[in-house]
């Protein structure tokens, strides 16, 4: 039997027949990009975009992977998510799952995938430890975790960028690596006997006019083995601001600075730290763009 819904009439949580386009899913504000008003929907946790439409739509998206957690242990940072963007034109009423993927939340625990429309993110790398189960390495991933002691940085899967190597003894460990760059390996310099900790890899800008401001992917900065703070790996950068997590340092068994966990939902990586403590990874973040 045929049922008829007339104009107005609701037909789900924030859908409402009758609307040239309605369209529902994650936090929505306006934005002006170029002289043209967009209407932006941001997801920082797996939801659905609903779009209900009788007329074409053409979307942009960008879908940012979980970022890399650093390690303990004098450990290395991790590596940024990876960064995609595209383009989809809709022509009709269709729902799509959006997932967000968590960033590392162990001590080297590597990042979560994100996906939308059929496209994946995959999560940065997890930075070594000291105790790692069998390989100083870190892990591989969107872009690859710091190494520590003799272990090497990790790479990346998809073409990006490898973390830092590890210093060769046990006193900093090696940045993550960044969207844009990869991270730099623990070194001895900052004087007589003292360590110093990868530099996370910065992210890459983000081509095209619609994304190109977002600071998202880019490394944890390694622990050092000292007590000058000076020496603790920087966390990589976006195009206006720091995201990646800063190492941290300690020296016999005291921790003189915690490392920090990398911005919110920037999919970048969290910094190494020394004794137990380390910087967690950013969760990933799903963007959808329209004109309006």
């Amino acid at each position: 039997m045929a049922v008829t819904i007339g104009p107005g009439t609701s037909i789900g949580p924030g859908i409402t027949f009758g609307d040239v386009v309605n369209i529902s899913g994650g936090t929505v504000s306006n934005v002006n990009i170029s002289g043209t008003n967009y209407r932006q929907h941001s997801f920082t946790s797996s939801d659905t975009l609903r779009v209900i439409i009788n007329s074409p739509v053409t979307m942009q998206y960008l879908v940012v992977g979980g970022g890399g957690a650093g390690a303990d242990n004098t450990g290395g940072g991790g590596g940024g998510g990876q960064v995609i963007t595209g383009s989809i034109t809709l022509t009709h009423t269709q729902f799509f799952p959006i997932v967000v993927g968590s960033g590392g939340n162990v001590s080297g625990g590597s990042g979560y995938s994100s996906s939308a429309f059929s496209t994946t993110a995959i999560g940065g790398g997890g930075g070594s430890r000291a105790d790692a189960d069998t390989s100083y390495d870190g892990k591989d991933g969107a872009c690859g975790g710091g190494g520590f002691l003799t272990g090497t940085g990790g790479l990346s899967t998809v073409g990006l960028f490898a973390g830092g190597a590890g210093t060769g003894n046990s006193i900093a460990g090696g940045g993550g690596g960044g969207t844009g760059q990869a991270g730099t390996a623990g070194g001895t310099g900052g004087g007589a006997g003292l360590a110093q900790g990868g530099t996370g890899g910065n992210a890459a800008t983000i081509s095209g006019i619609y994304f190109s401001s977002q600071n998202v992917g880019a490394g944890g900065g390694g622990a050092s083995l000292t007590t000058n703070a000076a020496t603790r790996g920087q966390g990589g950068y976006g195009p206006s601001s720091q995201i990646g997590g800063l190492g941290g340092y300690g020296y016999a068994s005291v921790e003189y600075g915690t490392p920090f966990p990398a911005v919110t939902n920037s999919g970048s990586g969290g910094g190494g730290g020394y004794n137990d403590a380390w910087g967690a990874g950013a969760d990933g973040i799903v963007i959808v763009l329209y004109p309006i």
